[in-house]
This record gives structure tokens, C-alpha cells and sequence, in this order.
């Protein structure tokens, strides 16, 4: 399950949330910042790229916003509230639009296993 190509990057206070072109789709794959180790788990893969870098937006804002108003409170934070609620607009609209929520990718790394299942049986 090795990525074609990275094709963009979301920037989140802690995480960055990284844009794979893949024969599946569009996987965004969270990676934190400071060890650079990629959350799979909490990845998702989208049909179209325009969803695929909608979510990573919201998901790089949301996390931002909530470092904001844990360093500055509410009211330090409401121009990142402002900016995170656009991006969810965004967000709902396009995938609303397109018919493109995402999937878990954990689903991809089930379906890899399975397939390599397959494969060891048609070779044994």
C-alpha cells in the first residue's frame, strides 16, 4: 500500500495532513509534526481531489483553532473559529455536491491484507 504521489499538505498545529494521489483515490493521512510518524488510522480516502483537500483544510484548521483557544481563550481564538467554520461550510458543501464523505483507510490496509491472503493461497 505505497502512495503514487503527495500532492499537498495541510499544515494543523500539531499534525500535518498530507494529500496522497493514489490508485484508490485521495488519501489524506495525518503526521505528526514532531516525530513524523503517520496515523493511519486516522486517515480517509476520497474519490475526487477537491474533496480530498477540503477535508485536509478543515482538519489542519480545526486543529488549529482548538490550539488558539487553549492558548488564548475564546476570544483570542475567534478569528480561527471564523476560518474553521468556513472550511466545514466548504467541506459539506463540496462533499454534499460530489456524493464524496470519504472512507476510513483502514479499509485500504484490510483490503491489502486480503489481498495478499489471496495471493499466498493461488501460489501454496
Amino acid at each position: 500500500m505505497e502512495a503514487l504521489m503527495l500532492i499537498g499538505v495541510a499544515e494543523g498545529a500539531a499534525r500535518s495532513f498530507e494529500i496522497d494521489e493514489r490508485a484508490e483515490g485521495y488519501l489524506v493521512r495525518p503526521r505528526q509534526r514532531d516525530t513524523g510518524q503517520v496515523e493511519m488510522e486516522a486517515g480517509r480516502v476520497f474519490r475526487t481531489a477537491v474533496a480530498a483537500f477540503a477535508f485536509a483544510e478543515r482538519e489542519a484548521l480545526l486543529e488549529r483553532y482548538a490550539e488558539a483557544r487553549l492558548e488564548s481563550g475564546p476570544d483570542g481564538a475567534m478569528p480561527l473559529a471564523r476560518d474553521w467554520h468556513k472550511a466545514e461550510s466548504l467541506f459539506s458543501t463540496i462533499s454534499g455536491s460530489l456524493a464524496d464523505e470519504g472512507f476510513s483507510a483502514d479499509l485500504l490496509v484490510a483490503w491489502a491484507a486480503y489481498e495478499d491472503e489471496e495471493e499466498r493461497h493461488r501460489l501454496h
